[in-house]
C-alpha cells in the first residue's frame, strides 16, 4: 500500500481569489453565496448603502472599490443611458450584464458568469464597458456606448474633444485659406 505524502491534498487547498463583484438590486441575492463558494468576492448593493436607484452611483461605487458591477439591466431608459454611458467613457468602469432577466434560476445566472469568465476577464483587462453574458457573450466598450448617446446628450454633458479629434481639427484649419481683410476705402 502506498503511503500518502505530506503534500497538501487538492481537496483542502484554498480556492483561488477571483474578481470582486457588486450585484445590483435586480440580481437575486441567493447568487452571492454561490459566487463566494467558487472564489469570487461578492457583495449585494442594497446591503452597502449605495443608491440602488441610480446606476451611475452604483458604477462609481464599484469603480472606487475595484468591483465589477453585475446586473440584469439592459439600460433601455434613455435617461439612464445618458448618465451611465458618458460615465463609463470619461471615468471607466466594468459591467457584467447577465442576459435572460432577473426571474431566471440562480444557477443559470451563475453558469453564465462562470462559462464566459475567461473571455470577460481578458476583455476587461484592456477595456472599460459592458460585457453581456448569455448563451453567447457580447462586448460593448465605453467609446461605442458613448457614441450611441452622444447625439442625444444635452450640451452641458457634451463630450470633451479627444486628442485625436483636436489634432484633426487643427490640420483642417491649416488647410483652409485665411480670410483676407476687406480693402480699406
Amino acid at each position: 500500500m502506498k503511503k500518502l505524502s505530506n503534500t497538501k491534498n487538492s481537496l483542502t487547498e484554498p480556492l483561488p481569489k477571483l474578481e470582486r463583484l457588486l450585484l445590483d438590486a435586480d440580481v437575486n441575492p441567493e447568487l452571492i453565496p454561490l459566487l463566494r463558494a467558487v472564489g469570487f468576492h461578492a457583495e449585494f448593493a442594497p446591503r452597502l448603502g449605495v443608491n440602488i436607484r441610480n446606476d451611475r452611483s452604483l458604477l462609481r461605487w464599484a469603480r472606487k472599490h475595484k468591483y465589477i458591477l453585475v446586473c440584469h439591466d439592459r439600460f433601455r431608459d434613455k435617461q439612464t443611458r445618458l448618465e451611465l454611458y458618458p460615465e463609463l467613457y470619461h471615468n471607466g468602469g466594468q459591467i457584467i450584464q447577465i442576459g435572460g432577466g432577473p426571474a431566471q434560476e440562480t444557477y443559470t445566472s451563475l453558469g453564465k458568469i462562470l462559462l464566459h469568465r475567461k473571455k470577460w476577464c481578458e476583455w476587461f483587462s484592456n477595456h472599460d464597458g459592458i460585457v453581456t453574458v448569455h448563451e453567447q457573450w457580447k462586448t460593448r466598450d465605453a467609446h461605442e456606448l458613448f457614441r450611441l448617446v452622444q447625439a442625444k446628450m444635452p450640451l452641458e454633458v457634451a463630450p470633451v474633444q479627444t486628442l485625436k479629434s483636436r489634432k484633426y481639427a487643427r490640420q483642417q484649419a491649416k488647410r483652409r485659406p485665411k480670410k483676407q481683410p476687406p480693402p480699406e476705402q
